[in-house]
């Protein structure tokens, strides 16, 4: 591995900038840094802003746990959010974010939960619309192109908060004269507000109205060895990012076309992994600072070196995401099929059907949905198979099959060369 990642670095150490997908680097290294990973750019401007504000957020968090109920709790989170979006995005923007689930709750507060679904993926639709750059939208807020995409994305992140917000309400369990005011405190919880991941409103309400848990020794120096791990990833992240450009290179055609089978390896993996890092360092640090806050969030992807089945990677590397279309879509669909075959199949291709919506309606993450649906299907399928009574015959007569048609392949092999 090594080798073929050294192999890749030296096609990227004659690379040439085409789009400035580059900036000048860290002064000491002497080199290009990529840039052109929309996603990480904006998380490391927001941690420098962000940061600081959600510690104050959690501070006086704290102090309202000990001598206030959680209802008081809940209007600093709104308060907290609304004061940094306005800071942020301005007037207009911060006005948007806090419609939108105001919007949402209006027109799902006494619909069924099939009426609910359609008006939610409507909605998603709109949202698809509103991203357009340079469209309509932003040029009537009048905000920059990074401020228009964090705006959007909030908007993202805020209608699954949305949607489990009004599933989990339908149940009375759930239900209450404050509700309003818990799903704004909700959607806008400032830790979790841009880039996830996603808890959802069962466990948030869980989590604030929990027993205060006084901050001790033990709990603050688990906080600060995450922290650090979490700083300590993003500096090699960075790092990473000035010797191996895998960012940029997807924009050039040309150079991909001629990289050999090595190169085109060494590239596929360290896509992986830097796809990886960057959900580790933005999961891990707003899932440490909920930690500190006593919020029950998922944790950090595992990593995906370590991940055998396909099934396996959905589960434990978007941990959010997965409750969410678990409990949400997957298992209301399939208990609803009698036939359990065909439930499961559908209920896949609908879960895959709506992150493909979520994520946006583009050629590339259609495709990238679709593999990943018959990806999990083809597991099924051999799960199912493995757990048959004549499974051991089957792979048996399979490896032997393989075996003679392989040992057939060498002998034409080598009379096609005897006769040359």
């Amino acid at each position: 591995m090594i080798s073929i990642i050294y192999d890749l670095f030296s096609v990227f150490n004659d690379y040439y900038d085409t789009y400035n997908d580059f900036d000048s680097g860290w002064t000491w290294i002497g080199k290009k840094r990529d840039t052109s990973d929309q996603e990480w750019l904006i998380w490391l401007t927001l941690a420098n802003r962000l940061i600081p504000c959600v510690f104050i957020h959690h501070f006086v968090s704290q102090i309202i746990k000990v001598n206030i109920n959680s209802m008081i709790l809940c209007y600093w989170y709104i308060l907290s959010s609304v004061v940094f979006l306005y800071y942020y995005l301005g007037m207009l923007g911060m006005l948007c974010t806090i419609l939108q689930p105001t919007f949402l709750y209006i027109i799902t507060y006494i619909c069924s939960k099939n009426a609910a679904w359609i008006i939610h993926v409507l909605y998603m639709f709109v949202i698809h619309i509103l991203k357009i750059p340079n469209g309509r939208f932003q040029s009537w807020l009048g905000i920059t192109d990074e401020k228009h995409y964090i705006l959007t994305l909030v908007m993202c992140w805020i209608h699954l908060r949305s949607i489990s917000h009004n599933m989990d309400s339908i149940n009375d369990q759930f239900s209450s004269s404050n509700n309003f005011i818990q799903k704004l405190a909700y959607c806008l919880y400032l830790p979790t507000l841009f880039l996830g991941p996603l808890i959802l409103y069962h466990e948030f309400v869980e989590s604030i109205n929990q027993p205060h848990q006084y901050w001790n020794c033990q709990k603050l120096l688990t906080f600060m060895f995450n922290l650090v791990r979490f700083i300590f990833w993003s500096i090699f992240t960075e790092l990473f990012l000035h010797f191996i450009y895998v960012n940029a290179i997807k924009y050039q055609l040309q150079v991909l076309q001629n990289l050999n089978s090595w190169e085109l390896l060494g590239l596929g993996y360290c896509m992986g992994q830097f796809f990886l890092n960057k959900y580790v360092v933005i999961y891990g640090t707003c899932s440490n600072l909920c930690y500190l806050d006593d919020i029950k969030a998922p944790s950090q992807p595992k990593c995906i070196a370590r991940i055998h089945l396909y099934s396996d990677m959905w589960k434990y590397f978007d941990r959010g995401l997965y409750k969410f279309l678990i409990r949400y879509i997957y298992v209301p669909i399939r208990n609803s099929i009698s036939n359990r075959s065909f439930g499961k199949l559908f209920a896949s291709f609908l879960c895959f059907t709506f992150v493909f919506i979520w994520h946006g309606i583009q050629m590339n993450i259609f495709i990238w949905a679709l593999l990943n649906f018959i990806g999990i299907i083809i597991e099924d399928i051999g799960t199912s198979i493995g757990k048959r009574s004549w499974k051991s015959q089957f792979i048996l007569l399979f490896l032997l099959y393989c075996c003679c048609q392989v040992s057939v392949d060498i002998k034409s092999w080598e009379l096609r060369r005897m006769k040359r």
